[in-house]
């Protein structure tokens, strides 16, 4: 006859009730955690002990065994190499990322600059995983608490300096972003904003201009009718869009959609 094990508690676990979804040959309960997780254990395991928790014992004792370790101990670990490459791009004049980090005056704070552990013990108190990467909230601030995260690949891209920024609704975002929140494809978006689309004019519905007046009664056109002349003309005898638009001071984008038939193609 099957031990009755509801109510029992082992470890941190406290047994809920028999899972009957499992094996017939062997029992399983469904146990609740101190830390508010469930967990299914099988009998034998969870009366020998084997089994004490949901697995939040064992991550805290590794969290506990991490923090004894000295750096010098550590220095395979994900952790201590992320520590090490920002000190790096911070302070070696060799690293190929030096450029964009110290060469722009971005430093690593003194208290993890001088400790591994002092770096080790706010990231492990901050979220840190290794499916996470380390990422500065102002990118143009330093390595820092009060500057620093632990985020994911599409936060990380979100925040590079490269990232184009807009206004929207009153708040700075990216174009990705925008095109996210709007639904705009952002390679439209991306050519409206080469080509100096700003505000309304950004966000306007594909394919809205095609019920807009054509050449000089178009107020949104840039060049006039001459200037569109010319610029199909030095196209037609294989001159490079770039040096043409250079010539003309005019944005390359302008050139590039007269080239595909985009604009002035009644011309």
């Amino acid at each position: 006859m099957r031990e009755d094990l509801t109510g029992r508690k082992y470890g941190r676990l406290t047994v809920v009730e028999l899972d009957k979804t499992r094996s017939k040959r062997k029992s399983y309960w469904v146990c609740q955690c101190e830390c508010g997780n469930t967990k299914t254990v099988r009998s034998d395991s969870i009366k020998a002990g084997a089994i004490q928790s949901c697995g939040c014992l064992k991550d805290e004792q590794d969290r506990i065994n991490l923090t004894k370790h000295h750096s010098h101990k550590m220095s395979k670990t994900r952790l201590y190499h992320t520590w090490q490459g920002i000190k790096k791009r911070c302070n070696s004049l060799d690293d190929a990322s030096y450029p964009r980090y110290g060469g722009r005056g971005i430093t690593v704070c003194k208290e993890w600059e001088s400790s591994f552990e002092s770096f080790m013990e706010w990231a492990l108190n901050n979220g840190y995983s290794d499916t996470l990467t380390i990422d500065r909230i102002d990118n143009n601030g330093n390595y820092e608490p009060s500057n620093c995260r632990w985020t994911g690949p599409k936060a990380q891209a979100r925040n590079r300096r490269s990232n184009i920024k807009v206004r929207y609704n009153g708040k700075s975002i990216t174009l990705m972003e925008l095109s996210e929140i709007t639904g705009l494809n952002y390679g439209i978006l991306s050519a409206r904003y080469d080509r100096g689309d700003r505000g309304k004019r950004l966000l306007r519905a594909p394919g809205k201009d095609r019920d807009t007046q054509i050449g000089t009664k178009n107020c949104n056109n840039k060049i006039d009718e001459a200037t569109a002349s010319e610029i199909k003309e030095r196209l037609s005898k294989g001159e490079v869009a770039t040096i043409i638009a250079r010539d003309l001071g005019i944005s390359k984008y302008i050139v590039y959609d007269i080239k595909r038939g985009r604009t002035w193609n009644w011309l």
